[in-house]
């Protein structure tokens, strides 16, 4: 396989994403497969479904990888903070992987979506 084939098969990329994403991935997967097969192949979902399914990720990567959410020097840097940085809005550890499992998500379902349109474009002509 030359160089242009294992980019366009995305080998080479696909060993860049942080380690994190690939214990999420599998879980995003599974969960989207069972919302799918339950509400059927055009089910999109709302913001509330969005939401329900976050939390039930985010409990998952907490029961199997408790690390994520422990974070001791975050901690002591709080402590010690001055006043006008305290004022900022501060974007935990939990919020922030939280964001992390929304945007990978609704990443997914735009290119299981953008999959299904090009399969039904080739499929028509």
């Amino acid at each position: 396989m030359d160089d242009m084939d294992r980019y366009l098969n995305g080998e080479d990329m696909n060993h860049m994403f942080p380690e994190l994403y690939h214990k999420l991935q599998p879980r995003i997967h599974e969960c989207i497969s069972r919302h799918t097969r339950e509400k059927g192949e055009e089910w999109e979902p709302s913001k509330r479904e969005l939401e329900s399914m976050t939390d039930e990720i985010y409990e998952k990567m907490m029961r199997e990888y408790p690390e994520i959410d422990q974070d001791l020097d975050e901690r002591k840097r709080g402590m010690g903070m001055e006043i006008d940085i305290m004022q900022r809005p501060f974007f935990g550890r939990r919020r922030i992987f939280r964001d992390l499992i929304g945007i990978t998500l609704l990443g997914t379902f735009l290119h299981r979506r953008r999959r299904r349109r090009r399969r039904r474009d080739r499929d028509f002509y």
